[in-house]
């Protein structure tokens, strides 16, 4: 089924073949963008094939919770007596590596957390990008195994908590 033959055929079920005024030709477009998106995420092609969605493997998107800093090759860890682990996720069955999301919370000021984690990043060889280096985000990636971190800083919104800190890692495939 190409996409000219959905179109059409939404423009059947709207009956009058688009002739109605400014109102129902929106109403007409509505009803014709629906069908072909669901016939394209059922499976249509595009006139002469060249749009084909490529199925997606449901065990991709699975999670796993996370209650503690991960132990991550290179990632410093937050001195645990000074933070709390507010929980995360673990998308281990990405077609490209594994991907952690957690938060921490901090008695520390945004600043202070901050400076911690570049310092510990730069000292364990990770290449921080200068254009990340902003006030509330560091972003930095190893390019010998080809990982990658954000760690994103913002006020707490719990007390007596200061900081909260946003850690997405992925660890890439070998």
């Amino acid at each position: 089924m190409t996409l000219l033959s959905v179109f059409r055929r939404a423009q059947r079920t709207t009956g009058d073949g688009g002739r109605r005024r400014c109102a129902g030709r929106g109403a007409a477009m509505l009803a014709a963008s629906g069908v072909i998106l669901a016939a394209l995420s059922a499976g249509a092609q595009v006139a002469g094939g060249a749009y084909k969605p490529k199925p997606r493997d449901p065990r991709h998107f699975l999670l796993q919770k996370v209650d503690k800093q991960p132990d991550l090759p290179d990632m410093p860890v937050y001195p645990e007596r000074n933070c709390l682990v507010e929980g995360g996720e673990r998308f281990p069955n990405l077609p490209t590596g594994t991907l952690y999301n957690y938060r921490l919370m901090t008695y520390e000021p945004l600043e202070h957390v901050k400076e911690w984690y570049r310092g510990q990043l730069q000292g364990r060889n990770w290449k921080i990008d200068p254009r990340s280096v902003s006030t509330t985000v560091l972003r930095a990636t190893r390019e010998d195994n080809h990982n990658f971190v954000n760690v994103s800083f913002t006020a707490a919104t719990r007390k007596p908590y200061k900081t909260m800190v946003l850690i997405t890692y992925k660890l890439a495939n070998k």
